[in-house]
């Protein structure tokens, strides 16, 4: 369905996790960046890092190059990382297959708002009324052309 939501939106969280789609396209450093996350709290935690791991080649690139981007935005003051360290969150290496599962586990678990560009991650995610932003993949090319455009 379409989100028919105007701003402001209250929101009882200010906590954001990414799925690994999002990492790849390098889109939330460029979200925050145009300012629709600054303040808020991106969920790192291990098990995504995991996730990305197990890629070869240009993902894991991208991945690596998004992470040291949120580092940046993080030591600007922009957001918190929060790689849930104080949290002992074990994550079975055999839950790779259910990956999305365990991504909207970790959303419940941490109270945050999921980002993904997966539709059937995101349709989990509203079956469990778990608030969720779906961003299109077809999306991911405007917002890297309006980040490119806003940049100084």
């Amino acid at each position: 369905h379409k989100c028919d939501l105007r701003p402001p939106v209250l929101t009882l969280t200010n906590r954001v996790l990414p799925d690994v789609c999002i990492l790849i396209s390098r889109s939330m450093s460029r979200l925050v960046e145009l300012g629709y996350l600054n303040g808020f709290e991106v969920v790192l935690p291990e098990f995504i890092l995991d996730v990305v791991d197990r890629f070869k080649g240009s993902d894991k690139g991208a991945v690596s190059e998004e992470l040291d981007h949120l580092r940046a935005l993080e030591a600007k003051g922009k957001i918190k990382i929060n790689n849930l360290s104080a949290i002992p969150v074990r994550v079975d290496s055999s839950n790779f297959q259910r990956e999305d599962k365990v991504i909207l586990g970790l959303a419940q678990l941490t109270n945050s708002i999921l980002i993904t560009s997966d539709r059937v991650l995101r349709d989990r995610a509203v079956i469990q009324e778990r608030p969720t932003i779906y961003v299109s993949p077809d999306a991911f090319g405007q917002i890297k052309v309006i980040h490119e455009a806003r940049k100084p």
